[in-house]
């Protein structure tokens, strides 16, 4: 069999035949015709997606992880156990950022025993909108998360409001105030 493209004539065995004659003519069918012009590139339009959802803080107590989630605005606390996500992810009332209460001059979250039983954990969030930028992190509104000695995990409904930073701790009156049903 003989093809001819262009000005070249090119002989295949016989045994190649029809396969090889349609595929050529195929090709010939999508090849780039001169009078066509290239298409223009497009972008693609990328979906929007305003708020990121990521961890902000997290904390280890009592053989469980607690993470702090910024998601949409919201402050979200998911708990892990051995490393699997527990069901049921709280949502905080303080808006995001949300970050651990730290003991003055570490990076531990600071733990207040209550009593023999619950211990509290204090989430900040609620920053100021019109405060200025610093590696500090501040807010307005602080949310216990309480601990008791079975591992079960409560939000307290009361907030405290006021003006508070993370790296500076609170006091034993603020955690009894959170502390309290």
């Amino acid at each position: 069999m003989t093809i001819q493209l262009g000005q070249q004539y090119y002989t295949l065995p016989s045994s190649l035949g029809a396969g090889v004659l349609l595929s050529f003519c195929l090709l010939g069918l999508t090849g780039c015709d001169e009078r066509d012009p290239p298409a223009a590139p497009q972008s693609l339009p990328l979906p929007e997606r305003n708020e990121m959802s990521f961890t902000t803080d997290m904390a280890d107590i009592a053989g469980q992880s607690l993470v702090l989630w910024q998601d949409a605005g919201k402050c979200r606390l998911q708990i892990r156990i051995k490393g699997k996500r527990q069901q049921g992810d709280r949502w905080l009332i303080p808006t995001a950022p949300c970050y651990f209460i730290k003991s003055p001059g570490t990076s531990r979250a600071q733990i207040f025993q209550h009593d023999k039983t619950t211990r509290v954990l204090a989430v900040l969030g609620s920053p100021k909108l019109d405060a200025p930028k610093t590696p500090m992190h501040c807010g307005q509104q602080i949310q216990g998360v309480l601990i008791s000695a079975k591992g079960a995990i409560d939000l307290t409904k009361q907030l405290v409001d006021g003006n508070y930073c993370v790296n500076q701790g609170l006091d034993n009156a603020i955690y009894s105030r959170l502390a309290m049903p």
